[in-house]
């Protein structure tokens, strides 16, 4: 099993009992809180510093209140030749305030490239255009929670924390 691969990996027991706050800090930003299974909100486009502080305080908040740990999960990206390097900094930067809000706030993350959450959910190969993979996050929104009409950023920062629920890196990072 390829290192992408393995890092995706779902465990075994299924759902971990945890809070997870998705994030995809791309250029429209999107962030997701998942709690046993629950999309207990979702957040897109411009998130100013005061906004990404509240989120992680309401995300410490759900986890203290439901006696769960919290974890965030950032995706991050490696350039395959497709990037601006205008646009890989942008992305870049915008993971930067989202790591700063949630280590000064002691939130403990793990970062992941797309093509492992994605494949830890839709179990495909990388051979698929962004227009495909934002379709499918998009249905995967609507079915598991309902959700229509989101950003391709806030709906992959749903999936991700959908993933982080249930994922291996996850539950290795919290020590479960």
């Amino acid at each position: 099993m390829g290192r992408a691969s393995a890092a995706g990996r779902l465990t075994s027991v299924g759902r971990l009992p945890v809070v997870v706050l998705g994030i995809d800090p791309g250029t429209e930003n999107g962030a997701a809180l998942i709690a046993n299974d629950v999309l207990v909100e979702s957040w897109g486009t411009t998130i100013t510093r005061a906004k990404r502080d509240f989120i992680v305080r309401e995300a410490r908040t759900r986890a203290a209140a439901q006696d769960q740990k919290l974890v965030a999960v950032v995706e991050t990206w490696t350039q395959h030749g497709k990037w601006s390097f205008k646009a890989a900094l942008s992305c870049g930067e915008q993971a930067g305030r989202w790591l700063d809000a949630l280590e000064e706030q002691r939130v403990p993350y793990v970062r992941v490239e797309p093509m492992v959450w994605r494949r830890g959910i839709w179990k495909v190969g990388r051979n698929v255009k962004t227009e495909v993979w934002e379709q499918m996050a998009a249905n995967h929104c609507n079915g598991m929670f309902h959700v229509k009409q989101l950003s391709h950023d806030t709906n992959a920062a749903i999936c991700m924390a959908w993933w982080g629920t249930r994922a291996e890196k996850v539950k290795l990072r919290l020590g479960l």
